[in-house]
């Protein structure tokens, strides 16, 4: 059964009178707070996952919040990489669940916490999700850099990427591989093939809804061996947003209107590889 929109505020709705009523005991300064808090969850669509299990879905996917806890990734124009992704995959997530009452969305992380790349990886395979999609925000040697950039598992073209690999997973030590029996390695090579395909085609989606953004320059769909995407057995991306040393990207990631019409596009592209037709 699909929840309406007016039914979806109504719950909101119902939720913000109980914390009010709750709150009557605290403190103004409190009250406040929680009101504050309440009047934003309004405006963003429920959580799925609160109503139905994973199964009542057609499709799942899971996002990756780029880094957390001990690990802060990059940081530029006062802004923290861990905060930015986390926040950025949550607003994702919003988008993606209110186009489409399809597709259950996951996480890796939903605050800030230490995840290790190999049980991120073990959750996009173990769920076998639809689709696995990694959210993180780049460092550029000099403020001249920006731009949005795809990222799809291959051989990097260049040290570029190669070093983006290194700074991303620099503060995790690859696990030393067990032995692998000849035929289930090669059902893995097999596997990884066809999810490379859709992987590429997600990405296609992507490039070409990001192209038609103002403001934010596309740097198109690019190929590195992040272990994220090399572990995984399911369609796999990864999504370097912006430059947190570039003054553009920083005015257009923080800028809610700009940031909207990115999440869109991307919630967009998503619902469409997954065949759910034209997003409402």
């Amino acid at each position: 059964m699909k929840l309406t929109n007016t039914v979806r505020y109504a719950i909101s709705s119902l939720l913000l009178l109980q914390i009010l009523l709750s709150s009557m005991s605290n403190c103004g300064i409190s009250a406040i707070k929680t009101l504050n808090y309440s009047l934003q969850s309004i405006t963003t669509p429920y959580n799925k996952q609160s109503f139905y299990s994973q199964s009542a879905f057609k499709h799942t996917v899971l996002l990756d919040a780029g880094h957390g806890g001990r690990d802060h990734g990059c940081t530029g124009l006062a802004h923290i990489e861990k905060d930015f992704t986390l926040a950025f995959t949550k607003e994702l997530a919003a988008k993606i669940e209110y186009f489409s009452d399809d597709i259950a969305v996951l996480h890796t992380r939903e605050y800030d916490e230490t995840v290790s790349l190999e049980r991120r990886i073990a959750k996009a395979n173990e769920q076998a999700v639809d689709l696995f999609i990694s959210v993180h925000a780049n460092h550029g040697t000099s403020s001249s850099y920006h731009g949005f950039e795809t990222y799809v598992y291959g051989a990097a073209s260049s040290e570029v990427e190669n070093n983006l690999v290194h700074r991303e997973e620099s503060h995790e030590e690859a696990p030393r591989q067990k032995g692998l029996a000849i035929a289930d390695h090669i059902i893995s090579e097999v596997s990884k093939s066809a999810c490379l395909e859709q992987s590429f085609k997600l990405g296609a989606l992507i490039d070409e809804s990001v192209g038609a953004i103002a403001g934010l320059r596309n740097r198109g769909i690019k190929q590195a061996e992040f272990r994220v995407l090399k572990k995984s057995q399911v369609p796999s991306i990864l999504l370097e947003v912006g430059y947190l040393t570039n003054p553009q990207d920083v005015n257009f990631l923080t800028d809610i209107k700009q940031r909207n019409h990115l999440s869109e596009a991307l919630a967009k592209s998503i619902i469409s590889h997954l065949g759910e037709g034209a997003a409402r």
